[in-house]
């Protein structure tokens, strides 16, 4: 009886282990071939760089200078805080018609407020999110639509 369980667990432990490696081996393929993780710039997009002026030597380069945060204790951390503002509870329903409010939510979503008209817009509502091209259902994703 112990034999058997020992052999069952063994066959479930090969199982698993297999799995997993399965699953490593997609995510590594996914990574290395997916043009969202930096693949080499194909087609009609690599012969519209190459014709740019500023493709030097196969690479693209910026017009001006990318500014990297400066590190402090070898984190990267920039030299001022963000300020934080907690929301009171009735801060969207208080709204006036006439005024004009953009608040920033963090990323890239951010609520537009004008003529008492509320928008929220962040990328990842639309129908093909930027780093899932191609899995995204468009009957996952809610719309709305503007009047």
């Amino acid at each position: 009886m112990r034999q058997n369980l020992f052999k069952i667990a063994k066959v479930i432990l090969a199982i698993i282990a297999s799995i997993i490696g399965i699953l490593i081996f997609i995510a590594i393929l996914f990574i290395n071939l997916s043009s969202e993780f930096g693949s080499k710039s194909k087609g009609k997009f690599k012969e519209r760089l190459v014709k740019s002026a500023h493709f030097v030597e196969e690479n693209f380069k910026n017009i001006e200078e990318t500014v990297v945060m400066k590190t402090r204790n070898g984190d990267k951390v920039p030299d001022f805080s963000l300020p934080v503002v907690k929301i009171p509870k009735n801060y969207f329903s208080a709204t006036s018609d006439s005024m004009t409010r953009l608040t920033w939510f963090g990323h890239s979503a951010v609520l537009l407020e004008i003529d008492g008209k509320k928008i929220f817009l962040d990328p990842m509502l639309g129908d093909v999110q930027h780093h899932i091209r191609g899995w995204a259902q468009s009957d996952l994703m809610i719309h709305f639509r503007l009047q």
